[in-house]
């Protein structure tokens, strides 16, 4: 895997004129650059997802690397790929941005109030989009991959039972509107069916 990241970043830091000779670069944020470049540029179907995916690795395993103050801007990136999703995204490339935002809300703990912005700016516009997120998302509370102390653990699924009634209302829209709908972007049928069950594991 990261052979594959490698493969897809590494030539691009000169055509992104990335300098590597200045000693305050983070290799994490040359990553992420390039990744959020390419999403951007959606040069091939491999290229985006090999880039959302060095997206989610990299938060997984090396979010402690990103500096402060570039944190923000890494999350409103995220959202921003996710708004960007359409009907010609691959459903992979979406369950990958779902699960680089869903490590990010664990990972970021000084982002106050994350599950419940997350889904005031999904559900309106990209109701699909958050429905991925949703699934994803207590499927990571329970991620061991995760640098994630039991405390914080507890406190995200605090935060998730006091959504509880926000997400099955969401829920119950999303079947009374037509469930397959916003269901056209994953094939996963498990997936669906564990959303359900959430509720009953979590809040």
């Amino acid at each position: 895997r990261k052979n594959r990241e490698n493969v897809l970043v590494l030539p691009c830091l000169t055509v992104y004129n990335f300098d590597l000779t200045r000693k305050i670069l983070n290799f994490f944020c040359v990553f992420f650059q390039v990744s959020d470049e390419i999403l951007h540029r959606k040069p091939d179907l491999e290229s985006c997802y090999i880039a959302a995916q060095t997206m989610r690795n990299k938060i997984q395993t090396r979010f402690h690397e990103v500096p402060q103050d570039s944190r923000t801007s890494l999350r409103d990136s995220l959202i921003e790929h996710l708004l960007n999703v359409d009907e010609q995204t691959s459903s992979a490339i979406l369950t990958q941005l779902a699960l680089a935002l869903a490590d990010l809300i664990l990972l970021m703990s000084e982002w106050n109030s994350a599950i419940n912005e997350t889904i005031q700016r999904l559900k309106g516009a990209k109701p699909w989009v958050l429905l991925e997120v949703l699934v994803v998302l207590p499927e990571e509370v329970s991620s061991r991959l995760l640098r994630l102390g039991a405390n914080r653990r507890n406190e995200v699924i605090e935060e998730l039972k006091q959504n509880a009634i926000q997400v099955d209302d969401f829920l119950k829209a999303c079947v009374s509107q037509n469930a397959q709908r916003y269901l056209i972007f994953t094939s996963h049928t498990s997936k669906c069916s564990y959303i359900s069950n959430c509720p009953n594991k979590f809040f």
